[in-house]
């Protein structure tokens, strides 16, 4: 009989849990930001304001998202995500997967592009997937890199060190050789 009312209350506390998660907006993955992401196959920015949609896979434009923006994937529908800025401008839209990525690289100044998380220094173009921003930084982590056996780091980095693409030329965070693109971060909320 106990055992029974424990199964009952469980299943319960279960399904009210699953109710509650279908109410309003919620991150859909596993707690990672997204990057917007204009750029095509080389590195070269395509699309500097990325549009949204009102639907998955819509045609009427709700809104534009500035390429190197984090958002957070709200809702999910096959390729197509619904994001809403952390961001500059308060947009909320669908967009295609194409145009986000979830992992990045930290780059810091010239020479050596090399950034911190907290106070742990980090080589340059170290790859990191990203979980909240505050302000002028971002909560980070390392993802793992067996090559060079470094252990994974978590903490706050800069913002402004947390990039799309590794370190590029003598100016570490400079957009791919012949593009005519000049990056500038959304402003802080």
């Amino acid at each position: 009989m106990i055992a029974r009312t424990t199964c009952l209350l469980l299943a319960g506390v279960l399904l009210t849990g699953c109710a509650s998660e279908a109410v309003g907006e919620k991150d859909t993955g596993d707690g990672r930001l997204a990057m917007v992401s204009g750029r095509d196959d080389h590195g070269f920015v395509d699309v500097d304001m990325v549009p949204v949609y009102d639907v998955a896979n819509g045609s009427h434009q709700v809104g534009r998202i500035h390429d190197g923006t984090l958002v957070r994937v709200v809702e999910r529908d096959h390729t197509a995500m619904r994001v809403t800025t952390l961001e500059g401008p308060s947009v909320t839209g669908w967009l295609d997967d194409f145009y986000l990525r979830g992992q990045f690289h930290l780059v810091g100044a010239p020479p050596l592009c090399g950034a911190t998380i907290g106070a742990t220094p980090v080589d340059g173009g170290r790859q990191v997937v990203a979980y909240a921003l505050k302000d002028t930084r971002v909560l980070v982590e390392t993802l793992p890199d067996p090559a060079e056996k470094q252990r994974e780091v978590r903490g706050w980095a800069a913002r402004s060190e947390l990039r799309e693409l590794p370190p590029q030329g003598k100016n570490c965070a400079a957009d791919p050789p012949g593009s005519k693109h000049v990056h500038t971060l959304p402003a802080p909320r």
